[in-house]
């Protein structure tokens, strides 16, 4: 595999001034053994690196560390940038922030460890991240800034799934649903932001663990909700909507078509039997 380097850097030379977080640069790396090795030197900002694939290594203070697989690490002002693949392909992504109070931020957010071990690597956080920064203006440098926002929470939700508990916050993610699922105020975004965690992580944990989306986990625990108080009667489709927590009686009527081949009022007579 030939080594490919894809980065941008942010059009305006000065951080915004109102935002507790900037980004400068962002970037996505797959280096092999033959790729050149840049000149060593100190840098006057953070960087924070993602691995995804292969193995690399790192120095700090003449030593060099190895990084394997999906692992985390950083550099912080003034320490020396200097980085080389160590197997036949490594694949990393990093960015870079320049905010007087960088260092301080990858604290806040429990990046202590030099070295981290991770899980799924949030490439399109990255992806993203990158094309914010092409489009060279003041509004997409914030949305910059929330990108990484975004990143930095990644560290911390699969940090989580690298414990002793991998699946101890996705479990709880999914009780949250089994007792609240009759909440219409209960969505996924209300769920992500209750954990601390992005909605991508959610999504792609969740569906690691039980094989659907947390979404898709929600309008079942509802449909089967409402087939079941239909099946009793006493209760009209836009009461059994209300009680199970779909706002909209007519797109529950969709749903349940969709999914069971009958409406509501066919689930009520008994004709799925």
């Amino acid at each position: 595999m030939l080594h490919n380097r894809v980065s941008e850097y942010r059009f305006n030379s000065s951080p915004p001034e109102d935002l507790p977080l900037s980004v400068r640069s962002c970037g996505s790396y797959t280096l092999t053994e033959d790729s050149p090795i840049d000149r060593p030197k100190a840098k006057w900002f953070s960087q924070l690196f993602w691995s995804q694939h292969g193995c690399g290594e790192f120095e700090l203070e003449g030593r060099w560390t190895r990084v394997e697989g999906q692992a985390l690490f950083f550099l912080l002002p003034g320490e020396v940038h200097h980085i080389r693949c160590a197997s036949e392909h490594w694949t990393y992504h990093w960015l870079t922030m320049d905010h007087p109070e960088s260092a301080r931020m990858l604290h806040a957010y429990g990046i202590s460890k030099r070295l981290a071990l991770m899980a799924d690597c949030p490439d399109e956080l990255f992806r993203e991240l990158r094309l914010k920064l092409k489009e060279g203006t003041l509004a997409s440098d914030a949305q910059a800034a929330h990108l990484a926002h975004a990143i930095l929470l990644e560290t911390r939700a699969m940090r989580k799934t690298t414990s002793t508990h991998p699946k101890s916050w996705v479990e709880q993610c999914r009780q949250r649903i089994d007792s609240e699922y009759a909440n219409s105020e209960l969505n996924v975004t209300t769920i992500a932001e209750e954990f601390g965690i992005h909605r991508t992580t959610l999504f792609r944990a969740f569906r690691q663990h039980y094989a659907m989306l947390p979404s898709q986990y929600l309008q079942s625990r509802r449909l089967h909700h409402a087939m079941e108080l239909l099946k009793q009667g006493g209760l009209s489709v836009k009461e059994v909507s209300q009680q199970v927590g779909f706002l909209d009686p007519n797109y529950m009527a969709r749903l349940m078509k969709k999914v069971t081949g009958h409406t509501p009022n066919e689930f009520r007579r008994g004709d799925h039997l």
